[in-house]
């Protein structure tokens, strides 16, 4: 992951004029746009923390091996369905301080070596309080915890500054 951080791209304002830009790899805006689309309304800490267990599930090749392939894999991240309400925003947002705050924790989870990774394994994760809400609202489709918790499924310890009513961690889910 971690390599140059910004990418050159040159391009054609008029038919004699090249502009030269220095923009962030395709990949790292893909994983900024997940964690706006699933976490803006959180600290940063959480914010890094849901980029970590994507980056988790890119190293594992769990649905994908690039960001890409792993946030538009069929029913994996709510964000990226097109007939859910919130895709339009995570194309096109419009909370400048949570996008720029998403980006941020993209970049430190795109570029930092794999051994600062807070929540080592952990692939997937639910907020209890958002689960409790839908639960309560439509019960046959949201049950009271996620499906993928299976017996299977492996608590990993929240990272420091992550409260456990805004997002639990888990690992060896299928």
């Amino acid at each position: 992951m971690a390599g140059s951080r910004l990418t050159t791209v040159t391009t054609n304002t008029t038919a004699n004029s090249k502009v030269t830009v220095k923009t962030d790899p395709t990949e790292l805006i893909y994983l900024a746009k997940t964690i706006y689309g699933e976490a803006r309304g959180t600290n940063h800490e959480s914010k890094v923390a849901v980029g970590w267990s994507i980056r988790n599930r890119v190293e594992r090749k769990f649905r994908g091996s690039t960001y890409k392939e792993v946030v538009t894999a069929p029913w994996q991240y709510d964000a990226w369905l097109k007939n859910d309400p919130n895709y339009r925003e995570v194309q096109h947002p419009s909370n400048k301080a949570a996008w720029n705050d998403s980006l941020d924790a993209a970049r430190e989870v795109y570029y930092a070596a794999s051994a600062s990774n807070p929540i080592p394994g952990a692939t997937h994760y639910y907020s209890p309080d958002a689960q409790a809400q839908l639960h309560k609202k439509d019960p046959k489709m949201y049950p009271a915890v996620p499906r993928f918790l299976t017996l299977d499924a492996i608590q990993v310890p929240n990272p420091s500054g992550v409260s456990e009513h805004d997002l639990k961690f888990y690992k060896n889910v299928r």
